[in-house]
């Protein structure tokens, strides 16, 4: 979904991935390996750049914030 060619798809997917990846690290954990939901390779790093461009203003930050990750 996040390589989905509608801006709103891509945006709305890595909104709900962060609330994924929130969840899952608060919660405490006998691994000590961190979950990685969203792996922010240069491909999905490009797909979320044209993405931003496109979006509204709430799906912008839900990107920005996924991009701090990386």
């Amino acid at each position: 979904m996040i390589s989905d060619s509608n801006p709103m798809v891509v945006a709305n997917t890595v909104s709900a991935l962060a609330d994924i990846h929130t969840s899952a690290t608060s919660q405490p954990s006998t691994s000590s390996s961190d979950p990685a939901v969203l792996s922010i390779t240069p491909t999905i790093l490009n797909k979320l750049l044209i993405a931003l461009n496109e979006c509204s203003e709430w799906r912008r930050v839900a990107i920005l914030s996924a991009l701090a990750w990386y």
